[in-house]
This record gives C-alpha cells, sequence and structure tokens, in this order.
C-alpha cells in the first residue's frame, strides 16, 4: 500500500495527525501520534473532529470537506 509509506515516514519523523481521505464515501479516518505509534481516533463523516495541538485544539469540521 502506497499511504503506508507515508505512514510510516510521518510516524518517523513525529507528525501528530494522520488523515486518510476517501471523497466518495464522503469518509475521513484520523490517526494520532501517541507514544511514538499512530492510534485511531476514528472515523468521521458529518462530525467534527478535535485536533489536539501544543498550544490550542482546532475543532475541524469533517463535513465541510464534502459541501459543494
Amino acid at each position: 500500500m502506497r499511504h503506508w509509506t507515508k505512514f510510516q515516514l510521518y510516524r518517523d519523523e513525529g507528525v501528530g495527525y494522520y488523515l486518510l481521505l476517501y471523497p466518495r464515501q464522503t469518509k475521513a479516518k484520523v490517526y494520532r501520534l501517541v507514544d511514538g505509534e499512530y492510534r485511531k481516533i476514528g472515523d468521521f463523516q458529518r462530525e467534527t473532529c478535535p485536533i489536539a495541538l501544543p498550544d490550542c485544539t482546532i475543532a475541524l469540521d469533517v463535513g465541510k470537506l464534502w459541501s459543494r
């Protein structure tokens, strides 16, 4: 899988979040880096996903990704 290589690269570089977007299914899979490994936060379609950064938390409205 091509995304697996990115998954490993981002993990090794310490990227805090990894999102996989599936436009046809209007779905986003969200992973967070915890103790050096990505853990799945969940699948989101129309929900808001919290992205916790060191100094703030962003409420990512996943539903807006699919609106036209």
